[in-house]
């Protein structure tokens, strides 16, 4: 995109009294306080101005760069929306209850988190048992609970147990999407027009969920599309659970306003799955003495980390290229010396190892079909970083 260079009040001001002087052929005076240079003061000040009114308009005109109430706008256009997060919503069982009902809006609280939940509606008691719904206090990932989980009663209350235990999960609590996620995600939808059941449709079927970042699409064998939904975080964070699974299944059979299924074709076939993580490791040796800190260890973690979450495997069909598939040691090596030359003490290594799923890789390794990778060990001089 091409930039739109400003020019400064004084370039406006040399340029507006050049011309003057070159259209009359008579030079304005000295002083600042003349009349001509005066003016030609204020008409550089407004027109700078308009420069930078135009080019924040020039801005808006592209998805990449405009306002995010301006990328509102051309998501609403296209049908999509900015996450907003969700809460958590769970079953809690209460047992040895000798109340009749359990109260809405009765709070318990993760005794890990210290997060409030409540009851969404009154519960009745059956044989000193009782399911309550409750949903978390606020949005995010901070809410979710698993199974078994043990969340304790807010206050004192005459029949009902000092704490209960999760049995079901019926929504994962989820952060609110951020600006530049969305941003990726209107992007792509402009990119990719629907069509009715292509690749194209299943990844933008699976991102609406909150808490999924991506989805791979195949169609493997027998006609079954399967697609790997990827949640968001780093390394194996990003293995979505069950719930959420079931969430992107529901989310391509139907739209979220349909009563119906109205967006998976009707003789399809389809099978939702968690990613493969493909185990990596990393051994640094050689590494001088002073560049041995703690920070540079932290940092050149980072990095590969970093490196290793960007990669995910070739999909022709979404313009997922194969250099993205590829884990290259030559790059490993380079992000590890890039880290390690400019840190605040720095230094030089000998050589990089990489090992993927146990095999030594000596210069590239391609990620197959559904697959992520995750650095599960990295060693630094033969001590773990």
């Amino acid at each position: 995109m091409a930039k739109l260079e400003m020019p400064t009040v004084r370039d406006l001001y040399d340029s507006f009294i050049t011309d003057y002087e070159s259209r009359t052929g008579a030079l304005t005076g000295l002083l600042r306080s003349a009349f001509v240079r005066s003016f030609g003061w204020v008409f550089a000040g407004l027109t700078v101005l308009c420069y930078r009114y135009g080019r924040w308009i020039y801005l808006q005109m592209f998805i990449t760069t405009c306002s995010i109430d301006a990328l509102r706008q051309y998501g609403y256009r296209v049908g999509i929306d900015q996450k907003d997060g969700s809460t958590s919503v769970v079953t809690l069982r209460l047992q040895g209850v000798s109340a009749i009902t359990v109260a809405a809006g009765t709070s318990f609280v993760n005794p890990v988190t210290g997060l409030v939940y409540k009851t969404t509606v009154e519960t009745p008691v059956l044989s000193g048992i009782a399911d309550c719904i409750i949903t978390s206090s606020v949005q995010g990932n901070i809410g979710i609970l698993n199974i078994g989980d043990v969340l304790t009663l807010g206050s004192p209350r005459l029949g009902l147990p000092d704490s209960g235990t999760v049995t079901d999960v019926t929504t994962e609590g989820a952060d609110a999407e951020t600006d530049a996620t969305y941003r990726q995600r209107v992007q792509a939808r402009y990119r990719m027009k629907a069509q009715g059941g292509s690749f194209e449709d299943y990844w933008l079927w699976a991102t609406e969920v909150d808490g999924i970042r991506d989805a791979f699409p195949y169609v493997i064998n027998g006609g079954v599309v399967t697609v790997f939904a990827v949640a968001d975080g780093s390394g194996a964070d990003r293995l979505p659970t069950t719930e959420k699974l079931q969430e992107v299944e529901a989310a391509i059979r139907q739209s979220p306003d349909s009563l119906v299924y109205d967006r998976q074709p009707v003789q399809s076939h389809l099978n939702v799955l968690a990613p493969i993580f493909i185990p990596v490791t990393v051994a640094i040796t050689g590494l001088t003495i002073n560049a041995l800190t703690a920070q540079n260890k932290a940092d050149v973690k980072e990095a590969i980390i970093n490196y290793l979450d960007s990669r995910r495997p070739q999909i022709p069909a979404l313009n997922y290229p194969a250099v993205d598939a590829t884990l290259s040691v030559l790059a490993m090596s380079a992000v590890a010396s890039d880290i390690f030359t400019n840190a605040d003490f720095p230094g030089t290594f000998d050589a990089i190892a990489v090992t993927v799923s146990g095999g030594a890789v000596t210069s590239k390794y391609v990620l197959p079909v559904g697959t992520l990778a995750n650095l599960t060990l990295l060693t630094i001089n033969g001590v773990i970083a």
